[in-house]
């Protein structure tokens, strides 16, 4: 397991996409990163639109996009076509785990506090999510199944850049 952090070499990134399995990124362009959740997710299907949306500014730079999911490769095979960029299957959490792409502790949890989520929805989350009616949902549906069978529900997003030498030019982990 490792924590990326910026001036880090990404080593030994294996993945499994529509496109071939066991693949590798090959160090031949910048590639930017997109650790999210699964496809069915409500805030996932949002990013994907936002990636979508901003990929001709990435591909301007030099950037690949890589958009891993907790999906299987035969479910995202059915969405590929749909994206302008690869999307990368995990549904074993490998590379979730291999890159300390963590798990929140609760729903609360999963977006309070976090730069991305407060710049998109506004400090006032905090008024929102800091009641005590929250927090007896939350613990009323208990924690989410943490299983290889089904998507990991809490788990936060995490943002990568490499270089074409796989350093890591940005990093940012959501908390």
């Amino acid at each position: 397991h490792k924590t990326l952090a910026v001036g880090e070499k990404l080593e030994n990134f294996v993945y499994d996409s529509a496109n071939g399995l066991g693949k590798t990124l090959n160090g031949n362009t910048k590639t930017f990163i997109v650790f999210s959740r699964f496809y069915d997710c409500e805030l996932c299907k949002v990013l994907l639109a936002s990636f979508t949306a901003a990929y001709p500014l990435f591909k301007a730079m030099g950037y690949e996009i890589k958009f891993v999911l907790q999906n299987d490769v035969n479910t995202l095979s059915q969405y590929q076509k749909k994206y302008p960029f690869e999307l990368v299957a995990d549904p074993e959490f490998r590379l979730y785990d291999k890159y300390n792409v963590f798990v929140a502790d609760s729903i609360v949890n999963m977006v309070a506090g976090d730069k991305m989520f407060e710049t998109a929805v506004g400090k006032n989350v905090y008024k929102l999510l800091d009641t005590d009616m929250v927090d007896s949902l939350n613990n009323a549906m208990g924690p989410a199944p943490e299983t290889l069978e089904g998507p990991k529900d809490n788990q936060l997003c995490a943002f990568f850049a490499v270089d074409k030498d796989m350093n890591v030019t940005y990093s940012h982990y959501s908390k």
